[in-house]
């Protein structure tokens, strides 16, 4: 089963990653087939390419890996490709060391071909040599290379990537033009990263912190990897490297997602299920072939298992779960209606809103949750209030009240307000007598029950003596107490004392 399922994808997104060419624009008619001889070592003498010992194999299909090997090339060209005004290069794209002849004559080398992994130097993964125009010729032209690869870390399925005439520019320039689409969607992706993380730094939920933030994290690392090729000309060995980086990001993304969708819509057994779907992931990418179609998949599978997880939590009205099956099951339908940009420019603009979308719903997630604990809150303060309220009517708390000479208790339901003075607090009661207090408003917060609340830096007001509480239009207010003073509210506290008059 976990083979069919590769072998389906793989028909699917077969078109994936296919890497685009370091030529802006082919001059002439390339001949898909090439003509392979075995190399005899020595450097500048070139086989007899009509030898038995050689044969006729396609271009993308040769494997020099652990080998060095001769291919010969024909391009057709016609006296307006010749006679173009622009100087033309050979492009040479593909995991090898190389000679380049054009029609007999050397016209660069890249690296240090070799017979062995000792004898070999590696070249660059593009290059470009110039060509003078009188090597070539009108019709058929030689584009002759000594190639070998000893020092990759990894067979591919399509090591070589281009051959070819084209007018001289640099490879990474060419590549660089392809990639630069991509710097909208990377800072969408670092935008949502850093949201993600100070969300993840705060902890405002129970909902898995990381995740976003991680998925940002890989995609951003993955997008990198990519643009790095038309940024360095780096040596083919580390074209291994970076596509290991790519298919790992590609992984870490689609477990992450999975994972998120797990904890996020609470599925049941989700370490089980989170279990089951990496290892047939992991499976799936034993049996596939080829690393473009490994990275599509790696992220393709955990996807699938996260769309089913979400339409079976549909079926059980999970909240939540009707987004996330429409986020994810649109990922992949668009993934799967333009298979030819899968794993290229078009995928991180589709990853991107894929995390944009995550990001909105994690955040509605975020609101309803502080709304939740708001009202929590006001339910804990009102049953407070009625508490602090009975104990008050029952057992008449007093407070001790250090003056200079003396101390005397003060019934705490006949104060009607404290006003801070410096390191004193002036109390003022029912009768209207004022008390001045040895100690400092903020502590005396502290000790009063719920029924007071700070309305000011300077004031904390008894409650159940408000008699009416005005907003002003410039943001303050005012409270009138039924002693009929009236005690200003500052414009940060007005919301919340509002809210607090509402909850009692």
């Amino acid at each position: 089963m976990i083979k069919h399922l590769a072998s389906s994808l793989w028909l699917i997104l077969a078109f994936g990653g296919v890497p685009p060419t370091t030529a802006a624009q082919t001059l002439g008619t390339i001949d898909e087939n090439v003509i392979v001889c075995p190399d005899t070592g020595a450097n500048e003498v070139l086989p007899d390419f009509g030898s038995t010992l050689c044969h006729v194999a396609d271009f993308y299909s040769i494997a020099p890996a652990d080998h060095s090997l001769w291919i010969r090339r024909i391009v057709t060209l016609d006296q307006a490709q010749l006679s173009q005004p622009l100087p033309i290069g050979l492009f040479i794209s593909g995991k090898v060391a190389s000679y380049s002849y054009v029609n007999d004559h050397l016209v660069g080398q890249n690296g240090e071909p070799g017979t062995n992994k000792a004898s070999e130097i590696p070249g660059s993964m593009d290059a470009v040599w110039y060509v003078p125009k009188n090597f070539l010729r009108v019709g058929e032209n030689h584009l002759d290379l000594r190639i070998s690869s000893h020092h990759g870390y990894f067979e591919l399925a399509y090591p070589l990537h281009y051959l070819g005439l084209a007018p001289y520019a640099s490879p990474t320039d060419t590549l660089l033009n392809h990639y630069w689409k991509t710097l909208l969607p990377l800072g969408v992706l670092i935008l949502g990263l850093l949201y993600s993380g100070v969300l993840a730094v705060k902890q405002e939920t129970k909902m898995p912190h990381f995740l976003l933030p991680a998925m940002a994290l890989f995609t951003s690392i993955q997008l990198c990897a990519e643009v790095i090729r038309g940024l360095v000309a780096y040596p083919y060995p580390a074209h291994d490297i970076r596509l290991m980086i790519i298919l790992i990001c590609s992984l870490c993304f689609g477990l992450s997602l999975l994972a998120h969708v797990l904890i996020t819509l609470r599925a049941p057994y989700p370490k089980a299920s989170f279990g089951v779907a990496a290892s047939a992931t992991i499976l799936v990418l034993i049996v596939a072939p080829g690393f473009d179609h490994k990275s599509a998949l790696a992220l393709g599978v955990p996807c699938v298992f996260s769309l089913a997880v979400a339409v079976y939590n549909v079926s059980r009205n999970t909240p939540g779960a009707w987004a996330i099956a429409a986020g994810v099951g649109l990922f992949l339908v668009a993934i799967l209606m333009s298979p030819g940009e899968f794993l290229d420019t078009y995928y991180f603009y589709l990853v991107a809103a894929l995390i944009l979308f995550l990001f909105i719903q994690h955040s509605s997630v975020i609101t309803r949750a502080r709304e939740q604990r708001s009202a929590e809150k006001a339910r804990a303060d009102k049953l407070q209030f009625i508490v602090d309220q009975n104990r008050l009517d029952t057992d008449s708390p007093t407070l001790s009240i250090k003056s200079a000479n003396k101390t005397e208790l003060i019934s705490i339901n006949d104060i009607a307000y404290c006003k801070g003075a410096g390191d004193y607090v002036e109390l003022v009661l029912d009768s209207g007598q004022r008390v001045l207090h040895n100690d400092k408003l903020n502590d005396l917060e502290e000790t009063l029950p719920s029924t007071f609340t700070r309305v000011h830096r300077s004031y904390i007001v008894n409650t159940t003596k408000i008699v009416s509480i005005e907003r002003k239009p410039s943001g303050t207010g005012a409270i009138e107490l039924s002693n009929h003073d009236t005690i200003p509210v500052s414009r940060r506290i007005m919301p919340s004392v509002r809210e607090r008059l509402v909850a009692v």
